[in-house]
């Protein structure tokens, strides 16, 4: 009886053992996230919108970035399992979102069928582009990315009609989607990209790589302030939910506010001190000098200001006239 119940376990244990490994092939894995936060300063000041990126150092066509927020911060979710199924599909395909109509956070699923550049856009009604996703080079396979609702810049988007595209290798499907009503009860499930990219200033991007040891590179973007050195963080390790912090140098520039005078520029001028000429007594400008100082001719300096000294002898206020009117006759004030 012992033996037969021993060879009963040992059955069950193979059964189990072929339907645990008949499983790795016929169903997709669950994702894991983790996520990556950080924050980016130069000289304890923090550094908005820079622009950071990660590369995984096992495979440099793994990347993910994020742009900071107003106050030097970014948010990153590492989803680190694969979650795809072994089938290579048949055909290019851009699937409807799930779900839809969604309130928080929706999955946009497509299928390659060929190894591909992709990129994935939302744009809204009026065909204006809301968020990018640059997923890079990508195997044929089936991918999903997930959109929380907000746009390039981190602020959540109105509640509407938008449209997604997906583009990979000169071929373009897009389909409609509607944010902001009832119908979702909450978060979608994250997925896996890989490899992937893709960025999300102001907030929170979801890429798809692997935990371990990445290159950091931190640099400008057009709205970055203060802008900084462009600088690259070697072998930064990711490990469960983490939290970093960069140090970069600053550049120290000088702002112009086109739209708000600061200081008004009258002219530009030079004085003409009459007793001070030296070796004439009361000497004044000659009419040649009058023209090169306020002519705006060739070789004549186009100055407009004319400073005066007033003498403290009233009988001495005549000598000024002169000069004064012929600079005042060229337009110099």
């Amino acid at each position: 009886m012992k033996n037969m119940i021993h060879n009963y376990a040992n059955r069950s244990e193979i059964i189990i053992l072929l339907l645990s490994l008949l499983s790795l092939f016929s169903t997709e894995l669950i994702a894991q996230t983790l996520t990556v936060k950080g924050k980016i300063t130069t000289s304890n000041v923090p550094v908005r919108y820079a622009y950071v990126n990660f590369v995984d150092n096992s495979d440099p066509n793994a990347q993910f970035s994020a742009v900071t927020d107003t106050a030097g911060n970014f948010s990153i979710d590492v989803i680190t399992s694969v979650n795809r199924n072994n089938q290579v599909p048949s055909n290019f395909k851009l699937e409807q979102n799930y779900p839809n109509p969604f309130k928080t956070s929706t999955e946009i699923p497509y299928k390659l069928d060929k190894q591909s550049d992709v990129q994935v856009t939302i744009y809204d009604i009026l065909g204006r582009v809301v968020r990018k996703f640059s997923a890079g080079a990508q195997n044929a396979g089936n991918y999903r990315i997930l959109w929380n609702g907000r746009n390039n810049y981190g602020e959540k988007v109105a509640a509407g009609i938008y449209f997604y595209a997906l583009r990979a290798d000169g071929r373009t499907l897009v389909k409609k989607m509607v944010y902001g009503t009832a119908g979702s009860s909450g978060l979608a499930t994250p997925v896996k990209i890989f490899p992937s990219q893709a960025s999300n200033p102001g907030g929170r991007a979801t890429m798809s790589v692997q935990s371990g040891t990445y290159t950091v590179t931190v640099e400008n973007t057009d709205s970055t302030l203060p802008a900084v050195i462009t600088k690259q963080f070697s072998d930064v390790t990711v490990q469960n939910d983490t939290t970093l912090a960069f140090a970069v140098t600053g550049i120290n520039l000088a702002t112009v506010y086109y739209d708000s005078a600061q200081q008004i520029i009258r002219g530009f001028g030079g004085a003409n001190i009459v007793t001070w000429n030296p070796g004439l007594q009361y000497g004044d400008m000659t009419t040649a000098e009058l023209q090169t100082s306020f002519g705006n001719g060739p070789g004549q300096l186009g100055l407009t200001i004319l400073r005066l000294r007033i003498p403290p002898d009233s009988t001495q206020f005549n000598i000024n006239v002169p000069s004064a009117k012929y600079a005042e006759s060229l337009g110099a004030i």
